[in-house]
């Protein structure tokens, strides 16, 4: 485009795109970044669950960053099941549901990755499309 003259049609949509595209792959990283967030939570919770017995002495948070000494007196466990509600079950079907957790968030995890690639691919492109301008 010379100094003085208006970008085409064709400049502005593809600017455009270009930065709608962008922000799209920022928060596509966030949430991915987030999502491998919950999934060290959760082989955390995987961990502790797994070697955790009747009569252990635990650091439990109570809330403000306050932790309570505790002692587990019962080998059961609440887990969430929705909308804020608890049901308790027995350590191996707690360590079972947390594994199925990390199952399904290590599976929207890869397909955050591959939406991620395929973006960046696009990005790529458009930035080839957008050079035969300069």
């Amino acid at each position: 485009m010379a100094p003085n003259q208006q970008p085409s049609r064709e400049e502005v949509e593809l600017a455009a795109k270009m930065k709608e595209l962008d922000i799209k792959l920022k928060q596509l990283k966030e949430e991915l970044e987030r999502v491998n967030k919950v999934m060290v939570e959760l082989s955390k919770a995987e961990l502790a669950l797994s070697n955790v017995k009747e009569g252990d002495e635990l650091l439990v948070p109570i809330g403000s960053n306050v932790l309570g000494k505790v002692k587990l007196v019962a080998d059961t466990f609440l887990i969430p099941v929705g909308a804020g509600y608890y049901v308790e079950v027995e350590k191996d079907k707690a360590v079972e549901e947390v594994k199925r957790s990390i199952s399904q968030t290590k599976e929207y995890s890869l397909k955050l990755g591959e939406m991620t690639k395929n973006m960046e691919r696009e990005f790529v492109q458009l930035l080839k499309k957008a050079r035969q301008y300069l």
